[in-house]
């Protein structure tokens, strides 16, 4: 999944480059976002400062999604 369409699923998104933005956690209530999504090439690398969820943007896609 492109890192630009996997970031419509997020709220408050900020990008910080090209290849790396923050946004709302999708797991856990938040005002400030401190949910961090980078590009890594050949997959999506998540980390969220608030909760610590990590790892592959397909497990975070999925949460969201709930597919």
């Amino acid at each position: 999944m492109d890192i630009r369409e996997f970031s419509l699923r997020f709220d408050k998104v900020k990008w910080l480059s090209n290849k790396r933005f923050k946004a709302c956690c999708p797991i856990h209530q938040e005002k400030t976002p401190s949910f961090f999504v980078e590009d890594k090439g050949d997959k999506l690398a998540i980390h969220c400062f608030g909760c610590g969820i990590n790892g592959a943007a397909l497990i975070t896609s999925r949460i969201v999604t709930g597919k």
